[in-house]
């Protein structure tokens, strides 16, 4: 199974924990099963429950989600299937799948180290850290471009922007200040 390197360890996706069990004659005719174990308007607790042939219980996973957990973009809006995709991947790990080197999931390792970075008021300065040092060198490259830049170039650049914004997670002070000076520079370049 492909791995992702965090930290110096090795992990697991639960995709490829997924993509095993479903793929593997030794699982051939197994259920994987969830439950919601506690639901609210901002938060849900999840049990999936692995089954073999006969319906006896081999294995379980418990995953608890927040609506409004700062550290994920995908709870704003999908919280209850990202429980879900997280009680699978620890029942898939409690039956042995993908835990050569851990048990928990790089999912959950990379929530894991954005919550250790959060101070008292939920505020991950690692993160927006590397957001200014982007967004800032995104600006300095946007003031260079002048009439002699391409149409071509000029919309490679908006795209890599975009994609660095998401990546490194632009606060929305940043991506609507910096998309009113894209505006601007393209309307002085292109008119």
């Amino acid at each position: 199974m492909k791995t992702i390197n965090i930290k110096g360890k090795e992990y697991v996706t639960v995709n490829e924990r997924l993509t095993f069990f479903r793929t593997n004659e030794a699982y051939a005719g197994w259920s994987l099963e969830t439950q919601i174990i506690d639901l609210t308007d901002n938060r849900v607790v999840m049990k999936a429950v692995i089954k073999n042939s006969e319906g006896r219980v081999m294995s379980t996973g418990i995953a608890y989600e927040k609506e409004d957990d700062k550290n994920s973009f995908v709870n704003k809006t999908s919280f209850i299937e990202n429980c879900e995709t997280s009680a699978w991947g620890r029942a898939l790990a409690n039956l042995g799948i993908g835990i050569e080197a851990n048990v928990a999931s790089a999912d959950e390792v990379a929530n894991a180290i954005m919550k250790q970075n959060e101070d008292e008021f939920g505020q991950n300065h690692q993160v927006k850290s590397d957001a200014k040092k982007s967004y800032k060198s995104f600006l300095q490259a946007l003031d260079l471009m002048h009439e002699a830049s391409t149409r071509e170039n000029f919309d490679e650049f908006k795209k890599a922007a975009r994609d660095e914004a998401k990546e490194k997670q632009w606060s929305q002070y940043e991506v609507m200040t910096f998309k009113k000076k894209l505006d601007e520079k393209e309307e002085e370049i292109f008119g």
